[in-house]
């Protein structure tokens, strides 16, 4: 790598994922700078153009979606590497269904491995980088003075810096003080026992690797100490010769393990994330069920007052011929059959009739259906009345 230092600007709201991704890249010289929304990722790109984005497609206000959109529209960030780490990425390159095309330079799925996201950062910016090598710090907790002078001659140097406690308080001390890479705890400590210093080591950190020493014969007690979390045990006297390549081994093993962990928590997290999108897309969905029923019934209702309207237009003038008709032959003929006179006021009372249908028709409030011969629906007009009039009477059939 040049002197000069990489930008890669983490567009993500998860704070794990932002860790994760400056865990990997600063060692190795980049400038990891954050931001935890679409609209926050995009002012900082205004604000200063990175060299590479990592970006979540989930996020709030603004989608990663319609940030890759913004980018694309301009001619400044038109060519800017993008790197889409999502739960929405299946596989390179491929996202589930619906997610549709994305114009990013490359996918990788969450959880990710460090190994993949600094793989693809050398692809898109075109060069390798190599991690600057760093002595792992090793706190040594041993009483004995000949023993630890032993340790600390076999492992000063580049690799390893020993700092050394002979008891287990002084040990928690220092341990909390410089959160040290590797303990090599002995189990027959003054002041406080080596089980006690490892319990209390895991409750601060599940991460650090321990290396339990103890005598020769008393093995089971390491194996108590791997069951509290140890990482491996040494039995003295120690073979000095082979610490350095017994640590080594036991370091990788150890990594492989917090890794791992790292991985399944990051994944139970994006398992939570989707899950809690899915619930929200859930409610929104019923929501939008809710209101296409609403416009449903709004849409019906308007069609029945419209063609209420119509029809009472239209009826209105015949009905009143006919109202009109029928009160004028009563009064030219008030001593006609009785016969004849119940059917004009029957024509009359049924014309009236018909126009109150109407004008109920004309103001309903709400539209009910029910069942009429051949699975037709018609409409109930009562309960349609008693809508209006009683809003928290039930809806019936939309």
């Amino acid at each position: 790598m040049s002197d000069e230092r990489s930008t890669v600007l983490v567009i993500d709201d998860d704070s794990a994922c932002v860790e994760f991704v400056r865990r990997s890249l600063e060692p190795l010289g980049f400038q990891v700078d954050s931001a935890s929304s679409g609209d926050q990722g995009l002012e900082a790109v205004k604000r200063r153009v990175p060299d590479l984005i990592v970006l979540e497609l989930l996020l709030p206000a603004v989608s990663g979606f319609e940030v890759i959109e913004a980018l694309r529209r301009h001619r400044s960030t038109r060519a800017l590497p993008v790197l889409v780490m999502s739960c929405l990425v299946v596989e390179s390159g491929i996202l589930v269904p619906g997610c549709g095309a994305c114009a990013a330079d490359g996918f990788l799925p969450k959880p990710a491995v460090a190994g993949d996201l600094v793989g693809d950062v050398e692809r898109l910016l075109g060069r390798r980088v190599a991690p600057s090598p760093r002595a792992l710090d090793v706190l040594l907790v041993e009483d004995n003075e000949y023993n630890a002078d032993l340790v600390r001659i076999r492992l000063e140097g580049n690799l390893y810096h020993v700092t050394h406690a002979t008891d287990g308080a002084s040990a928690m001390e220092a341990f909390k003080r410089a959160r040290p890479d590797i303990v090599l705890l002995d189990i027959q400590l003054p002041r406080l026992g080596g089980l006690e210093v490892l319990s209390q080591i895991r409750e601060i950190d599940e991460d650090v690797m321990v290396i339990i020493m103890t005598a020769y014969g008393s093995e089971q007690i390491a194996v108590d100490a791997m069951k509290l979390g140890a990482d491996d045990y040494l039995t003295k006297p120690v073979e000095y010769r082979t610490l350095r390549r017994f640590i080594a081994q036991a370091w990788k093993g150890n990594r492989l393990r917090v890794r791992n962990r790292t991985l399944v928590a990051r994944l139970e997290a994006s398992n939570q994330k989707l899950l809690e999108k899915y619930e929200s897309l859930t409610v929104a969905l019923k929501r939008l069920e809710e209101n296409q029923a609403a416009l449903v019934r709004a849409q019906r209702l308007a069609a029945v007052t419209e063609t209420a309207v119509s029809i009472n237009h239209e009826i209105n003038n015949p009905l009143c011929s006919i109202m009109g008709n029928a009160d004028l032959l009563l009064r030219k003929y008030p001593n006609a059959a009785e016969d004849m006179g119940r059917k004009l006021r029957s024509i009359e009372r049924e014309s009236l009739r018909i126009k109150e249908i109407m004008e109920k028709l004309a103001n309903l409030a709400n539209v009910i259906l029910t069942d009429y011969a051949g699975g037709v629906k018609m409409i109930d007009l009562s309960r349609s009345l008693a809508e209006r009039h009683d809003p928290g009477h039930g809806s019936g059939t939309p």
